[in-house]
């Protein structure tokens, strides 16, 4: 069989748009001729001849025909009346089973897959005009979708000037109703800004985009759309550079603060220059800068002076920086990273008490914000007092563990991490992606300029210095396993730095949960195919890593330019709460993950179902009883991998929680539906291996991945 058959969506045919949907009404078979093109490619009449063809199913081939011939003929207007009729038909044949909200969902996805992937394909053609005249189509049917609206407006912004107008209104109506939508206020800002005098307001609405940005990357993104449109704005300039240096990207920061302090030398744009020349170890800059600035104000003068003892700290004239830090007022933002700064100067000189003395004084609310620089004075300083007195040594250790007990974690944590070089291998260029733990930026290495992905965890989640010890560990074993590059996304080096969290990683075309959304109802072929390579790739994974991977879902599934499928990142709700068993407690704690979590086995949530299960006899082996009562192993990546399979096999999720009360009630005591009340037409066998899977006892389920691919390939 061929590999990866989804490579034909490249192709594009729209018998193969409606292949899954089809098979799904009239059968498997039909479905799987249509997806591979049977009819159409290579004149295989078996599609026309299966038995007992409904009036209505004839009807729809020959329109696929007509369709498919109308496309290739470039005319699109009678196209449009003939997908019309498809969809008419199609629409008709809903088996009645498929009732309610599902019926809804079906036929909304039906519309999308035709009227939007064919307007889709007009768009990239250039063929705007065309492209339009499906996605109205769509719009008449879905007229409060923003989704349709900014795929039309998009493509009255192609069509130049004459249709601005039209644009700039589809994307402020998206606004109205969502005001978070950043692309969408991103967009019209781009409409604005080629308007006549739409400047101004094109500046409002990327004003308006910040009070909604979560995370720093986003802040940034409408802080240059602001520069492009106020080149001279120093204060973006400087909002930018201390963005991009508080994430450690000093060269990005640089550019900005030159720029900046250039346009206009004042304390303000001059001092946030030396602090980054300082950082680049350019001493000699940072001083000169701060030498030839006039008269300052009481808070800029402590500043300077607080920059001076950093140099002359770095310079090892210890008389100099003890004058210049013990210049910054008490009542600067500064005083406790001075009162730091002379502490470790009297260590260097090796005034010990002096030092140990300061470091006492330094309130304990101060330690966090210190951040690094109290975490190397500690070290410092125990490293002085054990070569001076062991005793003396054990009782500020003692002091440090009392007054800030996370120390040695968080300092094993900053010795692990790569920093702000991490940034002079890689820049950011843009953000794709957003999830509920963090955000995915396309980047490049600066150097060999191959492209990355570069995950951002969201800062929310970084407090707890565990929680990033975990995550590098898990990074780590990870960037250890051998010859992973087959199975696995290949992850890169991680930087942690001043609260952000980064790492580079393999950078991969699409994910699974984009092939759900273009294929599913899939044809049973293309879900064991998907399905044989989910399982050699777990196979790989627990042949080198230690326990179940815990994070296997949709979108940590990502497919490869030349459609080579491999298995990424880790489970992150463990590395925050450090346990693969979630009580309702933890579960409504983290209500965010509530997608995350419909994808987790039963046995991952502490529920008296567990225990009852084993009153009546139903957990049947020691590893059942493990798992019920210390934990979870492999099998329970083996139930989220059927609840993919039913996902792409019938293009529902087996259930969809609204809450996390939802959620908890599913697994104690409802039953997963059945496949084929879903999807009659689901091939027997296939529903059989996603029944095993999803079996709510783990002993009933099958036990390893490669036992998955043994009863796969009795269906391909």
């Amino acid at each position: 069989m061929e590999k990866n058959i989804w490579l034909r969506e490249k192709e594009f045919s729209i018998p193969q748009i409606l292949s899954g949907y089809l098979g799904f009404i009239y059968g498997d078979d039909l479905g799987h001729s249509l997806f591979r093109g049977e009819s159409w490619i290579k004149g295989n009449k078996s599609v026309r001849q299966a038995e007992n063809l409904a009036s209505a199913q004839n009807k729809i081939l020959s329109l696929l025909a007509v369709a498919e011939m109308q496309r290739t003929a470039g005319r699109y207007d009678s196209l449009k009346t003939t997908c019309q009729l498809l969809f008419s038909l199609v629409k008709d044949c809903i088996p009645e089973n498929l009732a309610g909200l599902r019926r809804d969902a079906f036929l909304y996805r039906l519309s999308f897959s035709l009227f939007g992937k064919i307007g889709d394909y007009l768009a990239a053609k250039g063929l705007s005009g065309e492209a339009l005249n499906f996605y109205q189509g769509l719009l008449a049917l879905y007229p409060k979708d923003a989704t349709v609206a900014k795929k039309i407006a998009r493509t009255f912004y192609t069509m130049g000037p004459r249709y601005l107008f039209e644009a700039e209104k589809l994307y402020r109506s998206v606004l109205n109703d969502n005001p978070e939508d950043l692309e969408a206020a991103e967009n019209l800002g781009r409409v604005l800004n080629v308007s006549p005098e739409g400047q101004d307001e094109a500046k409002l609405v990327y004003r308006n985009a910040l009070l909604y940005c979560r995370t720093d990357m986003d802040r940034l993104r409408f802080y240059s759309y602001l520069l492009s449109l106020s080149p001279g704005d120093t204060d973006i300039l400087l909002r930018m550079g201390r963005l991009y240096q508080r994430q450690g990207m000093f060269i990005e920061a640089k550019r900005c603060l030159e720029k900046a302090a250039g346009l206009h030398n004042g304390p303000e744009e001059t001092l946030a220059l030396a602090y980054l020349y300082y950082l680049l170890n350019d001493f000699r800059k940072a001083e000169n800068l701060i030498r030839n600035l006039p008269h300052l104000e009481e808070e800029s003068y402590s500043l300077s002076c607080y920059l001076l003892g950093l140099i002359k700290e770095g310079e090892e004239r210890w008389e100099d920086a003890l004058k210049y830090f013990q210049e910054v007022s008490p009542e600067s933002p500064y005083y406790w990273r001075a009162i730091a700064g002379l502490a470790r100067v009297y260590l260097y000189q090796g005034k010990n008490f002096e030092a140990e003395n300061l470091a006492l004084e330094i309130p304990l609310e101060q330690h966090a914000s210190l951040g690094v620089d109290f975490l190397e004075l500690c070290e410092l300083l125990e490293n002085a007092l054990q070569r001076e007195c062991r005793f003396k040594a054990e009782e500020w250790r003692e002091h440090v563990n009392e007054s800030l007990p996370s120390f040695h974690l968080k300092r094993d944590v900053h010795r692990r991490s790569m920093g702000p070089n991490f940034w002079r291998k890689y820049e950011a260029i843009e953000v794709i992606g957003n999830g509920p733990s963090s955000q995915v930026l396309l980047g490049r290495e600066r150097q060999k300029g191959s492209m990355v992905a570069i995950k951002h965890l969201h800062r929310s989640f970084l407090d707890d210095p565990l929680v990033v010890r975990r995550i590098q560990g898990m990074l780590k074993a990870l960037r250890n396993m051998e010859e992973n590059g087959s199975y696995m996304v290949r992850i890169y080096e991680d930087c942690f730095f001043e609260g952000s969290f980064f790492y580079a990683m393999e950078f991969m075309e699409q994910d699974l949960a984009s092939v759900i959304r273009a294929w599913a109802p899939a044809p049973a072929e293309l879900v064991a195919e998907i399905a044989v390579q989910i399982c050699d790739a777990l196979t790989f994974y627990y042949n080198n890593m230690d326990g179940l991977h815990g994070g296997i879902k949709p979108e940590n599934i990502l497919i490869s330019a030349d459609n080579e499928l491999k298995i990424s990142d880790f489970d992150f709700l463990f590395a925050l709460e450090g346990k693969k068993v979630f009580s309702a407690k933890d579960v409504k704690k983290r209500s965010s993950f509530l997608r995350n979590f419909s994808y987790f086995a039963p046995e991952r949530f502490k529920n008296r179902v567990f225990f009852s299960d084993i009153r009546s006899g139903r957990f049947k082996n020691s590893q059942s009883l493990k798992a019920a009562f210390e934990g979870v192993d492999q099998r329970a990546d083996l139930y989220s991998l059927g609840v993919i399979l039913f996902e792409l096999a019938t293009g529902f999720p087996p259930f969809e929680p609204q809450s996390v009360n939802d959620l908890l009630s599913f697994h104690k005591n409802k039953t997963v539906i059945l496949p084929r009340f879903v999807n009659p037409s689901i091939h027997p066998g296939l529903e059989e291996i996603i029944v095993t899977l999803m079996e709510r006892d783990p002993s009933r389920r099958f036990s390893t991945p490669e036992v998955v691919k043994k009863a796969l390939k009795k269906i391909r």
